[in-house]
């Protein structure tokens, strides 16, 4: 799971880690740690929230977590059941997934996939797992003396809507937007063409430093083009 949150950009990450007890879930962890340094990531402790193992739990958390500057883009939950508090407490806070925030659990649980949005997590095998630990006990009772053995039964990442791509910020509004005070010299360079709201051009005062004359304004999609000029910001004067 963390390498597929990482390939979408996210590099702040929290973790919810909710168990029953501290030798418990610690797989998850190491996981969570080690994705973390292979993308030379440093490891940030306040981003892993110690909890219980209930719905509130999750919750409580996932406040906690949202409430960093900067939040994380990105919460894994050590379990579905946890990330369903996860999920409440994001969509109090009026934030969209997984557009400004992605959310991620473990064991694919049946309730997953009806949430909204639906959840991506990690698909446990357990059944696997079952045949393996059973498989492993009868050989170790034929043969107490056998080695230690250590099975691993892959896991399956099940992607679905709550994980995206790393929130980027908005496009910057090229009009209105320079300070009221710049050092002498400071100059700016619009781009062209510039998209523009919808709206008549009244004049060169409408587009600060582009010549009215080549302006063209087509109502299905309204594109100003004209030549870019250089601004004397200290003035508010095309150069």
């Amino acid at each position: 799971m963390m390498e597929h949150l990482l390939d979408l950009g996210h590099r702040r990450i929290g973790f919810v880690f909710g168990v029953a007890g501290p030798p418990l879930g610690q797989e998850r962890l190491l996981a969570y740690q080690q994705g973390l340094q292979s993308a030379g990531v440093m490891d940030d402790a306040s981003l892993v929230e110690h909890c219980g193992v209930t719905l509130e739990d999750g919750y409580r958390a996932a406040q906690r977590l949202l409430d960093h500057s900067p939040r994380p883009t990105a919460i894994l939950v050590i379990n579905d059941l946890l990330a369903i508090g996860v999920l409440r407490a994001i969509n109090e806070r009026g934030l969209r997934i997984p557009d400004e925030i992605s959310v991620a659990g473990f064991d694919d649980i049946a309730m997953t996939r009806y949430l909204s949005p639906p959840l991506t997590t990690v698909r446990v095998h357990a059944e696997e797992v079952g045949r393996t630990a059973m498989r492993l006990c009868f050989e170790r009772m034929r043969d107490p003396e056998r080695p230690l053995q250590s099975v691993c039964v892959p896991a399956e990442l099940v992607r679905r809507g709550s994980t995206g791509s790393v929130p980027v910020a908005g496009p910057v509004p090229i009009f209105g937007m320079l300070p009221a005070a710049m050092p002498m010299g400071y100059a700016a360079e619009l781009p062209s063409p510039v998209a523009l709201p919808e709206f008549e051009l009244q004049g060169a005062s409408m587009a600060r430093g582009v010549d009215p004359a080549p302006a063209q304004l087509s109502k299905g999609g309204p594109i100003l083009s004209g030549r870019a000029r250089t601004l004397n910001a200290a003035v508010g004067s095309p150069a």
